[in-house]
Formats: C-alpha cells, sequence, structure tokens
C-alpha cells in the first residue's frame, strides 16, 4: 500500500469533481440544502402528528370505576377526558380496535386503601401500536400525578 499514490488519486478526484459544475452540484451543494429541508420538514410533519393526537379527546373505559368515586369524579372534571360506560364487546377487544384510548381497571380495595393512607391499584391498558392510546396514556398518567398530590395534601392537614 503506497500513501503516495493514494494520496494522488484522492486529490485527482476531488479536483474533478471541483472541476466539473453538474457534479459539484450534485454532491455538496444539493445535500447541504436539501438534507436539512428534508429532515426538519419529516421533524415539523411527525410533531405536528403528535400534536393532534394529543388534542384529541381521551376516551377512558372503567372497570369497577364505583369502587373509586374520587378518582372517576376527578377524571370527569378534566378537559379532554370521556368515559366509555357501554362498549357492548370486551374493553381488550375495543382497546385493539380503536374505540378507545385506554382501558382502566380498578381493585376491589382501591378507596379503602385510599382512606387508610395506602397505595390504590390500577391496572391500565393501552395499546401502543396507536398514537392515540400513547398520548392518552401520557396524560392519565399526568392526571393521576396531580391526583396523588391531591390526596396527599388532604391527609397531610
Amino acid at each position: 500500500m503506497n500513501w503516495t499514490r493514494i494520496r494522488y488519486l484522492i486529490f485527482k478526484e476531488l479536483k474533478g469533481i471541483v472541476r466539473d459544475r453538474r457534479t459539484f452540484i450534485t454532491m455538496v451543494i444539493m445535500p447541504l440544502v436539501f438534507l436539512p429541508l428534508l429532515l426538519g420538514g419529516i421533524t415539523y410533519f411527525q410533531m405536528m402528528a403528535q400534536q393532534q393526537s394529543y388534542e384529541e379527546i381521551t376516551y377512558i373505559f372503567i372497570e369497577g370505576g364505583e369502587k373509586a368515586p374520587g378518582l372517576v369524579g376527578y377524571l370527569k372534571g378534566e378537559e379532554g377526558i370521556r368515559g366509555a360506560t357501554y362498549l357492548g364487546r370486551d374493553p381488550e377487544e375495543a382497546l385493539k380496535e380503536g374505540l378507545i384510548s385506554l382501558y382502566l381497571r380498578v381493585e376491589d380495595d382501591f378507596q379503602d386503601n385510599i382512606n387508610e393512607g395506602k397505595t390504590g391499584q390500577i391496572t391500565v391498558f393501552y395499546n401502543n401500536t396507536r398514537e392515540r392510546s400513547q398520548a392518552g396514556l401520557d396524560r392519565f398518567e399526568k392526571l393521576v400525578m396531580r391526583y396523588q398530590k391531591q390526596i396527599v395534601k388532604k391527609t397531610a392537614q
């Protein structure tokens, strides 16, 4: 391997690229202009789609909602959250079909545990293949955190 020849070939090719106007535009100018535009456009449209899914209404089916009246009341008071009361089918199936965003299963002793200062258990089902369901999960997690802070404030008083 002769480095002098390799260097000579590299400089020869670079000189040919700079000398030929079309090749220079194709190999240097177009990627410098179009790649940032292309990547910026893709990012922009992804952000717009994500924002649109976050602005949509989140439909939540709550199984055993009567066992958590405080949480259900809190969710009803939130904008962008709607409860799906009757689905006419299995909730997990409705979740897969995209009829609802989230499916919550409240444990039997939820309210008793909350009243005793313990942790109430809720099982959350969501469809990770649907953007709307993921956005609903994010929204629900934020609401539960706020609800939790509210309960902690009440018990501390």
